[in-house]
């Protein structure tokens, strides 16, 4: 049975109409199969890096007595960081025989024996001194004297952390204002990962 159309027009309006269900068709199973390549963001850190400097020399007018000794840490990296120092004195017994003077008005020794400097160090910049002298104690007998090393460990961390919620925690605010109790936060959360390694 073949059906005849009496206008053309209409027919030409069914072809048309059967071309576009059948590309629209084709289209939408194309977008329904079509696969996805996977996509990577990569996400990077900027290092931080830092080195302890020192300043050394005597002091003039009592050359015996002191010497002039400063050390400061560096921010040689990209970021914003915090920094905290630990001393050593080797042999330990020179413990007893000089004595550092140490700047508790930037620093404040923690409970591990860390120094810990009160504010953030931003690239290119430097701590002021951890200290700037050293002076041997006053002592009727100084046999006991021996050469003697100051051991300078310093570790430096971001400014900006995730913590294990997944909250930002920021040693600096919006302002650009350093905040000390996020700062021991910051330091809790690295010493909490570096425990776990």
């Amino acid at each position: 049975m073949r059906i005849k159309f009496k206008n053309k027009n209409i027919m030409m309006a069914f072809i048309i109409l059967g071309l576009i269900l059948s590309s629209s068709l084709s289209i939408t199973l194309a977008y329904l199969v079509d696969d996805t390549e996977e996509i990577t963001n990569k996400f990077t850190v900027k290092p931080v890096r830092s080195e302890i400097n020192e300043d050394l020399g005597t002091v003039a007018g009592d050359p015996e007595g002191e010497v002039a000794k400063k050390a400061y840490v560096e921010n040689k990296g990209e970021v914003n960081c915090l920094v905290r120092v630990k001393v050593h004195i080797s042999p330990s017994n020179m413990n007893d025989l000089i004595s550092l003077d140490y700047n508790l008005e930037d620093w404040r020794k923690g409970s591990d024996d860390f120094y810990y400097y009160k504010n953030y160090v931003e690239p290119g910049l430097q701590t002021s001194p951890l200290f700037t002298h050293v002076t041997w104690k006053e002592q009727e007998d100084y046999s006991n004297f021996e050469e003697f090393d100051i051991i300078l460990y310093q570790e430096a961390i971001q400014t900006r952390v995730m913590d294990s919620s997944g909250d930002s925690i920021s040693a600096i605010d919006e302002e650009g204002t350093y905040s000390d109790d996020n700062a021991r936060k910051l330091w809790e959360i690295y010493d909490q990962k570096t425990g776990e390694e």
